[in-house]
Formats: C-alpha cells, sequence, structure tokens
C-alpha cells in the first residue's frame, strides 16, 4: 500500500493506492482519519478518504478533515515531521538536477506503507516506510523513514550542544511530533526557519549549508564538531597516577579540539598566523579545489582549564603525522636561549627503535625551528612557558 501523487486537472492529488500485506484495501478504509507511524511515534493527519464519492471525484483521494480544523495535506505533513524542505504538489514548478530536496522544487511522489497496524471505527494506523521524492530530471530519492527519526532523535537528545536558536526550534519540532497530533501550518513554517538558522550558524562550524536544502546533514555535521563531556581537572589527580593523568590529558585533547564553534575559530587563527604550514617539517598542506580540508591541523600545547586555551600562543601548527606525535609525547617543542626546537622525548629515545617503530622518520625533524615556519607576530609564537609545564606534565 503506498500514498501517491496523481495527475488531476490541477497541481495533483494524493491518493492511496494498492492494497496493504494484510489485504486491507483502500476501500476498507473509507472515513477513517489516517494516523501514521513514524519510527516510535504515531501522529494522527486528520486526513481520511471520504465515502462520498462526488468528494473524492470516485477514486481513494486523501482530503483533510475540515471539520477539525484543516490541517496541512498528507505531504507538508510528512515533510515537517521528517524535517524535510518544503514539496510542491504542481509538477509544472519542479525543479531540476542534484539535490533532489529543496524547497518550493520537489514532489514527494510516493509514500510507502508498509503495514496497516490497527483499525476501528473512527481511524486507522499505517506504518510509514519510505518518502520517495522527485523533480523534473530526478526520477527518485528515497528517505529510509525509520533512519531518519532516529537521526532527528539524537539531535533532540543534544539539544545543549547545538547553538540557541536551533535548540529552540528543533525543541519545537519534538513537541509537535511527540504530540502525536497533526502537524500544523507552523511545523512547516518551523522548518524553514530552522533552515535559515544552520545557514546563520554553519560558517562557525566549518559546515557548507545552503538555506533551501535539507537541514539534516548540516546539524550532524555541527553536532559532530562539538565534544561531549568535559574532562575532569588534571590538577585533583594524584602526581603519582602517571597512566590516569596521560588518559585524562588525552581526553583533554579530544575535548579542547571538539568545543563547536569556539574550537573552530582557534583552528582558523592558527592556520592563519602560521600559513598552513607544519612548524616541524614545512610542509604546506592549505584547503585547495581539489583538497576538501587542510591537511595542517591545529593543535594546543596546553588543553586544560586553567590557561586561555584558544590563545594562538597556546598553539601550533601541525601537519598530521607531527600532530599525532606530539600528541603522544613523542615530539617536544622546546624553547631555550630564545630559540625554538624540536626534540624527541627522553621515553622515546628510550624505547622506540627500528625496525618495530619507524623512529628514523621523527628524528628527520629534529632540530631548531626556523623563523619562517613561526608566526610573524611574537605574542602568537608558542609561549616558553606552555611549552615547558607540558614537558614537565610529561614527565
Amino acid at each position: 500500500m503506498r500514498i501517491t501523487k496523481q495527475a488531476s486537472g490541477g497541481r495533483g492529488e494524493y491518493e492511496l493506492a494498492d492494497d496493504a500485506p494484510d489485504g486491507t484495501k483502500p476501500a476498507d478504509l473509507l472515513d477513517l482519519s489516517m494516523k501514521v507511524v513514524v519510527g516510535k511515534h504515531v501522529i494522527d493527519t486528520q486526513i481520511h478518504i471520504p465515502r462520498d464519492e462526488d468528494e473524492r471525484q470516485g477514486k481513494y483521494r486523501l482530503r483533510r478533515i475540515k471539520r477539525n480544523g484543516g490541517y496541512p495535506q498528507v505531504s507538508l505533513q510528512m515533510a515537517s515531521i521528517l524535517l524535510l524542505p518544503r514539496p510542491i504538489r504542481d509538477e509544472a514548478k519542479a525543479g531540476a538536477g542534484e539535490p533532489v530536496f529543496q524547497n518550493n522544487s520537489y514532489l514527494i511522489k510516493n509514500i510507502s506503507i508498509q503495514d496497516v497496524r490497527s483499525r476501528d471505527t473512527t481511524s486507522f494506523t499505517v506504518t510509514i516506510d519510505l518518502v520517495e521524492g522527485n523533480n523534473n530530471t530526478i526520477a527518485a530519492d528515497e528517505i529510509p523513514v525509520d533512519k531518519r527519526m532516529r537521526t532527528i532523535e539524537a539531535l533532540w537528545d543534544s539539544l545543549d550542544k547545538l547553538p540557541a536558536s536551533i535548540s529552540e526550534l528543533l525543541r519545537k519540532h519534538r513537541a509537535y511530533v511527540v504530540s502525536g497530533k497533526p502537524m500544523p501550518n507552523a511545523a512547516t513554517s518551523l522548518v524553514e526557519e530552522l533552515q535559515k538558522e544552520v545557514a546563520r550558524n554553519c560558517a562557525d562550524y566549518e559546515v557548507s549549508y545552503s538555506d533551501q536544502t535539507d537541514p539534516l546533514p548540516a546539524l550532524q555535521e555541527m553536532l559532530r564538531s562539538v565534544a561531549t563531556d568535559r574532562p575532569p581537572a588534571i590538577e585533583q589527580i594524584e602526581p603519582e597516577a602517571i597512566e590516569l593523568k596521560k588518559r585524562v590529558q588525552e581526553k583533554w585533547l579530544y575535548y579542547a579540539a571538539h568545543r563547536g564553534p569556539a574550537s573552530i575559530r582557534f583552528r582558523k587563527a592558527v592556520m592563519a598566523a602560521y600559513e598552513h604550514t607544519c612548524v616541524a617539517c614545512g610542509s604546506r598542506f592549505p584547503k585547495t579545489r581539489i583538497t576538501n580540508q587542510s591537511g595542517i591541523d591545529a593543535a594546543h600545547i596546553l588543553p586544560w582549564s586553567e590557561y586561555d586555551l584558544d590563545k594562538v600562543s597556546n598553539g601550533l601548527a601541525l601537519c598530521r603525522l607531527h600532530h599525532w606525535a606530539f600528541d603522544q609525547r613523542i615530539l617536544q617543542v622546546t624553547f631555550r636561549n630564545g630559540i625554538y626546537s624540536i626534540e624527541l622525548s627522553a621515553p622515546a629515545l628510550a624505547q622506540l627503535t627500528e625496525p618495530k617503530f619507524s623512529i628514523t622518520v621523527l628524528k628527520l625533524v629534529v632540530g631548531q625551528i626556523p623563523l619562517s615556519r613561526l608566526p610573524k607576530s611574537e605574542k602568537d609564537r608558542p609561549d616558553p612557558r606552555l611549552l615547558q609545564r607540558l614537558v614537565d606534565e610529561a614527565v
């Protein structure tokens, strides 16, 4: 069974077509309000197939139950439940190309029904499986409903990690869906507001997004850039608990790199100061038309809370290899007698040997750091006190 859009004299109509797996026919469901199951949520659409053949023009066309408020037609309700851009019904106005799901540019052609769960004297309940969109050049682009609802629920569970304006809109969306009531016109407008807020905030998260398209992938990217739990304070750990301290330091390194916009602003500032050049080896790997992202990382020297973490002087630009070696305390950056240098740590020198570990590759960068690899502004160069503190903490 499916809800399908059929051409008519106007913009087209949505009809119930085919029999359900259990043998239920569209003719068995006349005058019953349709409830839809999306993920684990049941929503009464207040849409039905009128028994009056003149009203439905002899077909199984879905109509709004006007006496109960005239909620949006079925495609708009499904789009707002799934946080999809606003669809249209007039095929003459459909756009072309990809992505298919853009505001006022695509049609929801089919809504696949997995089964009819139940039926009583006033309503019937169907499980929605897939939503299929198309435009003038793309025949079908499918949205698996269960998978998408799991993604949306993950966003609901992480509202405090997103910008306040986005969190508020997602709270409203959750309230609409979990209420079980028909999705109102305000829910369709809410998706458009959400698109604008995602577009307004995405630059801070280094996420690419157009405010006419599906906001869900961009929201997922924004969420991935934010750390979850703040690690415990390192100074609270007993000095002799060396292994525990090392594990907490690693958690702080992760936390420092995943704090959302603050982390991204820090990374941009470090990249600009070092001109996308690794301070250890001199490699320059900026983002280009061919590469989607820079091959240089902004590494924190000391990523814990008692320091101004996001000052460039608490950062280093390092390629992926030397960032890893720095985080693992194999390579150290030191400052002695006015000179910055790369050194191998004492444990690395004592324990890491060829051929089991390619220590020779890392030895190649040992020595004085040329001034050309350091920021032009002295205030942006690595703070010697932080470098020494890092060496002390590794002991």
